[in-house]
């Protein structure tokens, strides 16, 4: 039985040979791009499920400039931990809100994170204590806000000096205001 199953794949002529590795590689290669497209499809839901929980914040100066920041809510522990790590990209005017139960001392870093970041801390009061600019992504240093804070906003790098953030600066959002 084997000898004649040899004697018939001899007689094929070598081009289907080859037409035939090619589409049980195709197959399983579609098979594996079906996959990929699968885990992307779930990533762009997540994504979708994100931009739809988005919210507004308002950075007030001094001077009566008000700047209105999209933003994505970092409250448990494990969104936190996460931040925007592993995003290649931040709108402009977008960033991410980490709100704490109550001020504290807070240290951050920029591991897995691909993009530069400002990073704004805000006291219970709502007003901005300390902006690190530009922190460098990838990074291991640890970035404190040297102060208890509330909360930290981080948004694209360049963004609070394009703006005019400063220091003093007041953050108005429901949520975080309501915490005081």
């Amino acid at each position: 039985m084997q000898e004649q199953n040899s004697s018939k794949i001899a007689n094929i002529p070598k081009s289907l040979k080859v037409a035939a590795i090619c589409v049980t590689i195709l197959g399983a290669y579609s098979h594996e791009s079906y996959l990929l497209n699968a885990d992307a499809k779930k990533i762009n839901d997540s994504i979708a499920q994100a931009h739809a929980e988005q919210k507004v914040l308002l950075i007030c100066s001094p001077k009566g400039e008000v700047h209105k920041i999209t933003i994505e809510i970092a409250k448990t522990t494990a969104q936190q931990q996460k931040g925007l790590m592993f995003r290649t990209k931040l709108e402009k005017n977008h960033g991410m809100l980490f709100i704490h139960k109550k001020p504290r001392l807070v240290k951050m870093w920029m591991k897995n994170t691909f993009i530069p970041l400002d990073m704004i801390f805000i006291d219970k009061n709502g007003e901005i204590v300390k902006i690190v600019e530009r922190a460098r992504p990838m990074s291991l240093d640890v970035i404190s806000s040297s102060v208890k804070v509330i909360a930290v906003l981080e948004i694209l790098g360049g963004s609070a000096h394009r703006l005019g953030i400063s220091t003093d600066d007041k953050v108005k959002y429901r949520e975080l205001n309501s915490e005081q």
